[in-house]
């Protein structure tokens, strides 16, 4: 441990703040270092740009730390001198804990894996966040590489007393499966941020539902889908998209689906959305249509609720019992005339069926938010594992 009593984690992240095409990792590091901040010092290494972006972030600073909020930030460029950058930052940044958010990266998870084996680099904990990669949709795309790589990385001794935090027990479960029983897994839930839409009025419009999807314009998030759905609804709609259009082919292709759309469904692509105005923007709308191929927590999903926003997603989330507490719907994919059904039911729905599904969104919300034990879950990661961690090198 350092001198100071605060345990000290360097986190290390594909993307961060102020970029928001990084989506849910984002969001769950931010809302860490604000519930935490008071136990834990958080030192986040991240590139000097968004996600898919050529640019840097303007007037932001290069391989210094910032101080960003309640946590400090080094922003890296892309370099090939990315892993002696790595390097720097894990000699030179006083830490307890190393945070990796990505199990595949290429950028930082593998150099920081690969200098620890060397022993070129001070022996702390290591915590890693696997953040969905191990579920089937995502280790089908590019699996020849990825596969070369997990046989590697277990030969090569890369993960050993690596800790891997799962945020749920399908995770959890998933890691075992690939990794084997004897791994080390720790179960914490994200963070969630709290709610902010409590004065929250319902705004009726009698003439067309308005409908919103926010997420990455990608295959997995299945903006397709919604499309379809859409078209079997029979009552009006306006439908808004939010999000970064990462993949062109697809996106042509969801136009495409949008051009055939009946003349009562419209449609209004709003370009991306930064995440501190996501909760103003979402409580605008009667309804959150995410119909995911698979989310590891979802981060929107809580954000909507926040807002007041009943949600209607896909059953392949941790979300599924949204019903049973009257703030939204998990369906089937399987079924794509039960998601249209359901669209034109809650357009149907009276002012007072929405106050009331607007007020158990609300309440949901911040039951999640306060759960004290998640967040002890959270401490208990970086803290009380870090000591059981060290003693096994």
């Amino acid at each position: 441990m350092t001198t100071d009593s605060k345990t000290k984690v360097l986190v290390f992240m594909g993307a961060y703040l102020p970029g928001f095409k990084g989506g849910g990792p984002v969001t769950s590091i931010k809302n860490l270092v604000d519930r935490l901040s008071s136990e834990i010092e958080f030192r986040v290494v991240a590139p000097d740009r968004d996600l898919f972006s050529e640019t840097a972030y303007p007037d932001v600073p290069i391989r210094e730390w910032t101080q960003l909020g309640k946590e400090k930030v080094l922003y890296l460029p892309p370099s090939l001198l990315n892993v002696i950058d790595v390097w720097a930052a894990l000699h030179l940044t006083p830490h307890d804990v190393v945070y990796l958010n990505s199990f595949f990266s290429p950028r930082y998870t593998i150099p920081v894996l690969a200098l620890r084996r060397l022993g070129l680099i001070p022996k702390k904990a290591v915590v890693l966040a696997v953040r969905g990669e191990f579920a089937p949709a995502a280790l089908d795309l590019k699996s020849r590489k990825k596969q070369i790589y997990l046989k590697l990385a277990q030969k090569t001794g890369l993960l050993k007393n690596v800790l891997f935090h799962a945020t749920n027990t399908s995770e959890e479960q998933r890691i075992h499966d690939i990794l084997g029983p004897a791994v080390r897994t720790h179960l914490a839930p994200p963070l969630t941020r709290s709610p902010t839409a409590l004065n929250r009025k319902p705004e009726v419009k009698t003439d067309r539902l308005q409908v919103v999807f926010l997420g990455r314009i990608a295959p997995m998030k299945n903006l397709d889908y919604a499309l379809k759905v859409l078209a079997e609804v029979k009552t009006p709609v306006h439908f808004t998209i939010y999000g970064p259009t990462e993949d062109a082919k697809y996106w042509s292709e969801c136009q495409q689906l949008i051009s055939k759309l009946p003349e009562h469904i419209s449609v209004n692509y709003a370009g991306s959305i930064a995440p501190d105005k996501v909760q103003q923007t979402l409580s605008q709308f009667d309804l959150f249509f995410l119909p995911t191929r698979g989310e590891n927590f979802g981060h929107v999903i809580a954000e909507a609720l926040a807002a007041g926003c009943p949600v209607l997603i896909s059953d392949q989330t941790p979300w599924n019992d949204l019903e049973s507490n009257g703030c939204g719907w998990a369906l089937p994919l399987t079924n794509q005339i039960e998601f249209s059904g359901m669209i034109d039911s809650i357009a149907r729905m009276t002012t007072i069926n929405r106050e009331e599904t607007i007020a158990k969104c609300l309440e949901y919300a911040a039951q999640k938010n306060n759960s004290g034990k998640n967040k002890n879950l959270s401490i208990d990661l970086f803290i009380n594992n870090n000591i059981l961690m060290l003693d096994h090198h």
